[in-house]
C-alpha cells in the first residue's frame, strides 16, 4: 500500500524484473489512517481523497491463482 493509500499486486519475474498491477483499494482502515495523515500534512479535503478512494479503485480481491492459471 502506497501512502496514500492505493494497494496493489507485484509478481515477480525472473531476479530482475517485476509486474504490477495496481489500482486496489483493500484494506479500507489502514487507507483511511493514510489518506488522514496525506489530508493534513499537505493540506488535502479527506473527502475528495475518499471520493477518488470509493470510487476510482477496485475493492474485490483477485483470485491470483486462477488468473495466473488462464494465462
Amino acid at each position: 500500500m502506497c501512502h496514500a493509500g492505493v494497494e496493489e499486486y507485484v509478481f515477480f519475474v525472473g531476479s530482475k524484473a517485476f509486474v504490477s498491477v495496481s489500482g486496489y483499494g483493500i484494506d479500507e482502515k489502514k487507507a483511511s489512517r493514510r489518506m488522514r495523515l496525506l489530508s493534513n500534512e499537505y493540506c488535502i479535503d479527506y473527502s475528495q481523497l475518499s471520493a477518488v478512494y470509493e470510487n476510482g479503485l477496485k475493492h474485490e480481491l483477485e483470485d491470483v491463482e486462477r488468473s495466473l492459471k488462464r494465462s
